[in-house]
């Protein structure tokens, strides 16, 4: 039995065919421990994309609820820019906005939950809207500036209406 086996390595293809099949061998077992240390722990490498890591500072993120979230998360990826409405109640024909050109942010460990990421000092203003909102996407290449828009402080202003009797010289 030896006498056939250095028969068969005495040719020239086949001493390519073992070296082939050796150098294949060795791969598969490579990438298999390879992967196998990579699985050990998921934990971390979910870890790594907490969303709390990408907060800046002088910022928070507020979790939101939106309405349309079906249409929203078919049409962005983890990040967005967004304006953000009340839902309208019976008898209006729209929401009033809470914000404009939002930075939203998909949850990373939950792919149908968003927020929102917004100066500290204005995160009580989302947060006095009642939700759930609605979210219309804007371009995120145009750099306009976010706003927060309080509407108990714009109707609780009075504006008074002067009127002039008379003609004017």
């Amino acid at each position: 039995m030896n006498e056939k086996i250095k028969i068969l390595l005495q040719d020239r293809t086949n001493k390519f065919i073992l070296a082939a099949l050796g150098i294949s061998a060795l791969f598969l077992i490579f990438v298999g421990t390879t992967s196998q240390a990579t699985d050990k722990n998921p934990q971390e490498h979910e870890e790594a994309y907490s969303a709390d890591t990408v907060i800046p500072k002088g910022f928070v993120l507020v979790p939101i609820e939106i309405q349309n979230i079906d249409s929203l998360a078919a049409l962005i990826g983890s990040y967005g820019v967004i304006d953000l409405f009340t839902t309208p109640h019976p008898g209006q024909k729209s929401g009033l906005r809470v914000g404009r050109r939002l930075k939203l942010l998909r949850a990373p460990l939950n792919p149908q939950q968003f927020a929102v990421l917004v100066p500290e000092n204005e995160a009580s203003l989302i947060l006095q809207a009642s939700g759930p909102f609605l979210a219309v996407i804007q371009n995120p290449a145009d750099h306009g500036q976010s706003e927060y828009y309080d509407h108990k402080a714009r109707s609780e202003k009075v504006e008074s209406v002067e009127y002039f009797k008379g003609g004017h010289k």
